[in-house]
């Protein structure tokens, strides 16, 4: 059964819906302040629950927590400022969760604890102005994670290894932040990531062995960042590159030694207009000069 529950105007929700053989309950687009700590306590059979767009400002430990069946949870563009230990214990079933459009600051290493067939986590667009991933071990419970997008955070800095415990992980977004640097452990462990997304930030350099783990990748983005110069090993290692965007940097040339990788690709998506010499290897490679 699904149930949309829309124009709620209070400031909570209470048990109004709590004794139906709901399997999906959509809350969207509302004005809830705040969930009655027993508001879901009935619902065991509840696998989708859409609580975006509302007032929230915190998810209360144990709100969710009778909630086993849950797969998918959307808690997006609301106003929550932080997020307990607790906040999804009980969740052992969920597997998408959108925290996108939230004011979250910093995160503890026991953030998502209890969610451990986690695939796809949203984390986009919160509104920290000074935040760095401090915690080495933040995503350390979610072994089973597929999709991290970390996009338009703000952040200056990844923690070394922050990424080393995900070892599935196969799309990272960490488009539009502010970094200017990345450690050269900084994708430690991330031997399954097929997509990078480093677009939209302020590299000016990478790590000779920044990519080196990521011996599956397929596609990678750093255009719009202030790249002038490229190791002239920086792709060496990257045997299954098939997209890669250079577009919107400052780069005057390519460096020789990175031919053995450009000659894999399918796609050279866009270097910038200031590329004095690249060179085509075959027929497979396509490049495109955009001014």
């Amino acid at each position: 059964m699904t149930y949309d529950y829309k124009k709620i105007y209070g400031a909570s929700t209470g048990r109004a819906v709590n004794k139906l053989p709901l399997e999906r309950l959509d809350l969207q687009y509302n004005r809830i302040r705040s969930l009655h700590p027993k508001a879901f306590e009935r619902l065991e059979r509840l696998e989708e629950l859409y609580l975006g767009n509302n007032l929230l400002p915190a998810l209360a430990p144990g709100t969710l927590s009778t909630l086993a069946k849950l797969r998918i949870l959307y808690v997006n563009a609301n106003e929550i400022g932080r997020l307990s230990a607790a906040s999804f214990s009980g969740l052992d079933s969920l597997v998408k969760l959108r925290l996108d459009g939230n004011e979250l600051g910093s995160l503890g290493d026991s953030t998502f604890s209890g969610l451990p067939n986690l695939l796809y986590l949203h984390l986009e667009s919160n509104r920290n102005q000074q935040s760095s991933l401090r915690h080495p071990d933040i995503f350390g419970p979610l072994r089973s994670l597929h999709t991290l997008l970390l996009a338009s955070n703000s952040l200056r800095q990844l923690t070394g290894g922050l990424f080393q415990h995900l070892p599935g992980l196969a799309k990272l977004s960490l488009s539009g932040n502010r970094l200017s640097h990345l450690a050269p452990d900084a994708f430690r462990g991330l031997g399954s990531l097929k997509e990078l997304r480093l677009e939209g930030n302020l590299l000016s350099h990478l790590p000779a062995t920044l990519l080196e783990p990521l011996d599956s990748l397929e596609a990678l983005d750093l255009s719009r960042n202030a790249l002038t110069a490229l190791h002239p090993a920086a792709f060496g290692r990257l045997g299954r590159l098939r997209e890669l965007s250079l577009r919107d940097n400052a780069l005057a040339t390519l460096p020789g030694e990175e031919s053995d990788t450009l000659k894999r690709l399918y796609e050279f998506l866009c270097c910038d207009a200031h590329l004095l010499c690249c060179w085509i290897f075959n027929a497979k490679f396509i490049y495109s000069l955009i001014i």
